[in-house]
């Protein structure tokens, strides 16, 4: 599954709420790849479990090997 979760759309702690109610509902847990443009974000998607973290723009080269990884 992928989720791409627009700013303007959803606030960081809305998107951080979403995660954490999304981990919670269920018993199998996702895999995580968080992106953004701000790596300032990034100990926060680890927190969350993300297996890797994106920032943009990203080079598909580094989206390809981060899905690889997440398999």
């Amino acid at each position: 599954m992928v989720v791409d979760l627009i700013k303007e759309l959803v606030s960081k702690i809305d998107s951080l709420n979403l995660v954490n109610t999304f981990n919670n509902a269920i018993d199998k847990k996702p895999l995580i790849i968080s992106t953004t443009a701000y790596s300032d974000y990034a100990v926060e998607g680890f927190n969350l479990g993300a297996v890797d973290y994106l920032v943009k723009p990203i080079p598909f080269h580094r989206f390809l090997k981060s899905v690889i990884r997440a398999q």
